[in-house]
C-alpha cells in the first residue's frame, strides 16, 4: 500500500487503534484557550486517524469535519464517533480536499500534517481558515527507555545491529516537527506558539512491539530485518525485567494567519 499521506496505516487499522497512544486535556485546554473557540464553531481535523484526537471538539460542540483518506481508519473512527450529528467525515486526502466546508474557525492535525508537502500543505491552511481562525499542528513523540539507560543502550544495540541507519530522537529540545514553526512563518503566520507536554507510559515487550508494528518505517521492514529486530527488541526488554517506560511527548504548534494576505 503507498505511504502517501499516511495511507501505509490503513492496514494496521485495528493495531493503530490499540497501541497509539492519544492526546492530554493540558492539550486541549491550552489548543481552546488560545484560539478562543466556542461551542459550535468550525473545525477541519487533518487525518483525523481512528480518532485519536477528535473526541474533545465533538463534546465542545464544534462542527468537525474530519478529513481520513485510509477507509479502515475511518470506520472505526465512525465505529467511535458515528452517533455524533455535529462529525462529518470526508475520505479525502487534505490536497486534493476542494474547501467545500471552509471556512474555518479552527483547522487542526494530529500526528499527521508531516506527511503534506509544504508547498501545498502550508498555503491551503490559509486559505480555508477564516481571517480570525487558528491553526494547531501537534505530534506524538516517543522516547523509549525513559530513566533505564542500561535498557535504552541494550535497544540501541539492537538498532546497530539491524537498522543501523536509524537513530532516535533527540531526549532535549524540541523533534524534527519543529520545523513546521518556520514553514508556518514563512506561509505568512504569525502568532506562534509551542506547547510540550510529557507522560510516561508503561509497557511490556509484547505491547511496546504492538506499538512499533503502527509506525511506517517499522511496518516496512522486510521479516528477514523485521523479525530478529523485534526479538533483539524483546529479549532486551525482558532482560531489564519484561517491562519498558516510554516518554510520550506531545508536541504543540499553534498560529494564526498574518492579516496582511
Amino acid at each position: 500500500m503507498p505511504e502517501k499521506n499516511g495511507l501505509c496505516f490503513n492496514s494496521v487499522a485495528e493495531k493503530y487503534e490499540q497501541w497509539r497512544p492519544g492526546y492530554c486535556a493540558e492539550l486541549f485546554r491550552d489548543l481552546f484557550a488560545y484560539s478562543s473557540l466556542p461551542a459550535g464553531a468550525s473545525v477541519l481535523e487533518i487525518g483525523c486517524g481512528t480518532g485519536k484526537a477528535t473526541l474533545p471538539f465533538l463534546e465542545r460542540g464544534c462542527s468537525v469535519t474530519a478529513l481520513e483518506p485510509g477507509t479502515e481508519l475511518g470506520r472505526i473512527a465512525l465505529r467511535k464517533f458515528g452517533g455524533w450529528k455535529n462529525l462529518t467525515l470526508r475520505n479525502e486526502r487534505f490536497e486534493e480536499y476542494d474547501g467545500r466546508d471552509a471556512p474555518f474557525d479552527l483547522i487542526c492535525s494530529a500526528t499527521a500534517f508531516h506527511w503534506i508537502p509544504e508547498e501545498c500543505g502550508y498555503p491551503k491552511l490559509r486559505s480555508l481558515l477564516k481571517d480570525n481562525g487558528s491553526v494547531a499542528l501537534f505530534w506524538n513523540i516517543r522516547f523509549p527507555a525513559w530513566g533505564n539507560p542500561e535498557l535504552f543502550e541494550r535497544i540501541q544495540e539492537v538498532y546497530r545491529r539491524f537498522r543501523p541507519g536509524s537513530r532516535p530522537p533527540e531526549r532535549e529540545g524540541l523533534s524534527r516537527y519543529s520545523s513546521c514553526m518556520n514553514s508556518l512563518a514563512r506561509n505568512g503566520f504569525c502568532e506562534i506558539q509551542v506547547r510540550v507536554y510529557r507522560e510516561i507510559l508503561e509497557y511490556s515487550a509484547e505491547e511496546y512491539l504492538g506499538l512499533l508494528n503502527t509506525y511506517s518505517d517499522h511496518a516496512a521492514l522486510p521479516p528477514e530485518i523485521r523479525i530478529p529486530f523485534e526479538e533483539g527488541v524483546r529479549e532486551a526488554i525482558r532482560a531489564s525485567g519484561g517491562s519498558l517506560s516510554v516518554e510520550n511527548r506531545q508536541e504543540l504548534y499553534l498560529a494564526k494567519p498574518g492579516k496582511d494576505l
